[in-house]
């Protein structure tokens, strides 16, 4: 299965995320892990934390905001220099590719699409292999950087693609991460990239598939 997000990406201190289960509007790993038969779109129930297909899902409160530690200039280069994404002067870039039809990319999990926080629907282009050879389907990822007063503010991102792709665009844009007193057991959290749902106001954060699972 396919990820789908239609988010802006925020450099963020979380808090206690015990305290985040009540406010989730997420989805469960049985309902959303299983493509649907039908072609409709499909909503699912809420939880605090899943495994969506290969994503892992944590639903987040935010304590405070926090610099980049980067700046936009920096990222913007970054882009530019793999070669592979489509980037404007104003902070704007997209990246796409294709892969070969199959069951995986038959069906993309959307978060923080326009009419659901989470759903499955078919991925937009997918048809049946024809019988006189090989068919593709193509993934596109969009996005616009957005410069603070020294470093880059947020960024947004809008598409669909293999998880991979996904990981190397987030790693790509990681802000510089930091490390602060808990205020109340002595102990450190530490800040993070995190994914903020805009249309719904949830914060998530994103993970791969558990170690050695492809």
């Amino acid at each position: 299965m396919w990820l789908g997000l239609n988010a802006s990406l925020q450099h963020a201190l979380p808090r206690n995320l015990a305290a985040a289960a009540e406010s989730v509007v997420g989805a469960t790993t049985s309902s959303a892990s299983t493509a649907p038969t039908s072609t409709a779109p499909t909503s699912t129930a809420p939880a605090s934390a899943a495994r969506l297909g290969q994503v892992g899902v944590t639903a987040l409160q935010i304590e405070t905001l926090q610099p980049w530690g980067r700046s936009y200039e920096s990222i913007l280069a970054a882009l530019e220099e793999d070669g592979r994404f489509y980037v404007e002067g104003d902070g704007s870039f997209v990246v796409c590719g294709h892969q070969t039809v199959g069951p995986e990319n038959q069906q993309t999990l959307w978060l923080g699409d326009d009419d659901s926080l989470v759903k499955t629907a078919p991925t937009p282009g997918w048809r049946p292999p024809a019988d006189s050879g090989i068919s593709t389907v193509v993934w596109r990822i969009e996005g616009n950087l957005f410069a603070g007063t020294h470093d880059l503010d947020y960024a947004t991102v809008n598409g669909y693609a293999p998880w991979r792709e996904w990981q190397q665009l987030l790693k790509m844009l990681e802000p510089l991460s930091t490390t602060h007193d808990d205020g109340q057991t002595g102990g450190a959290t530490v800040t993070e990239l995190v994914v903020q749902l805009h249309r719904f106001g949830q914060y998530i954060r994103l993970e791969g598939p558990p170690h050695g699972v492809s």
